[in-house]
């Protein structure tokens, strides 16, 4: 039986300023490549296959080898350079040390994937074989995101106000709480990326007359009014995660350790770099 990939629409989601959950539609991140990546939504079409699906006798399946040990976090040192949906939730689980029920999640929606795909289900269809394939579309890509332990992230987001008694510009989507949302529909489900040193960069320390150049730096509305709209590119190490075991949706806990900030140029892409922060620790 000639299958196609398992290819489903992967919606980019990401997380606004000042930590609250954006939805599937709304962005709380943003960057220039991997800002148009996290603010578009990029479909895959599933594709339809023609071939019947044929019967295979369950004694000759071939029986599934346990998945690799993961790394331990140590060890995990690839970095994601760009915003992969898919990749953070499987780096999730890892992260969080629990197995994801990928049979049972392909399982509970086989037939309306047989559809897509064009198969006849009928009662010659072999729905087990059929499961066993998609599951092995799967793992490969659960297994692949075991060494993750960094990820680069875009955002979209505000400056703050001036304080002029502590001489801060607050960088409005690094406020406490804040994070990212990533949601893939690959396998309906989503994770946070919660930054947990968020209060460490959320102040940038400058006198009033470097705060009024930077302001004055970013672009005018059509109506010449002056905003403080932003584009970061973000740099996490991943420290931890959780998984609810109920909706298999789930947290994980990230460092900032750098940043670009930059002015948002023509058509929304990443204009003039306004300050770049390396190495936080």
């Amino acid at each position: 039986m000639q299958r196609s990939a398992f290819l489903i629409p992967i919606v980019l989601l990401a997380c606004v300023a000042c930590g609250g959950d954006a939805g599937p539609a709304a962005a709380e991140s943003g960057g220039e490549q991997a800002l148009e990546s996290a603010m578009a939504l990029q479909e895959a079409p599933a594709a339809a296959g023609q071939a019947r699906s044929a019967a295979a006798p369950a004694a000759a399946r071939a029986a599934r080898e346990p998945a690799a040990a993961a790394p331990p976090a140590a060890q995990r040192r690839r970095r994601l350079e760009t915003f992969d949906m898919d990749a953070l939730i499987w780096a999730m689980y890892h992260h969080a040390g629990v197995e994801p029920p990928i049979r049972d999640w392909v399982a509970a929606n086989w037939r309306r994937s047989a559809y897509d795909r064009g198969e006849i289900v009928d009662e010659f269809f072999d729905s087990d074989a059929f499961i066993d394939g998609l599951e092995d579309e799967l793992r490969p890509d659960y297994e692949a995101a075991a060494d993750i332990g960094f990820a680069r992230v875009p955002m979209r987001g505000e400056l703050g106000t001036y304080d002029t008694q502590f001489e801060e510009l607050y960088i409005e989507p690094f406020a406490p709480g804040s994070g990212v949302r990533a949601y893939s529909n690959t396998i309906q489900r989503e994770t946070r990326l919660q930054f947990s040193n968020a209060l460490d960069v959320y102040a940038w320390p400058l006198s009033p007359a470097e705060a009024q150049d930077v302001i004055a730096r970013l672009p005018t509305d059509i109506m010449g009014r002056r905003n403080r709209a932003i584009l970061l590119e973000v740099d996490l190490r991943l420290t931890g995660a959780t998984v609810d075991s109920r909706t298999g949706n789930g947290r994980i806990d990230a460092d900032i350790i750098g940043y670009q900030l930059f002015a948002p140029g023509p058509g929304g892409g990443r204009g003039e770099l306004l300050r770049e922060v390396k190495d936080i620790r």
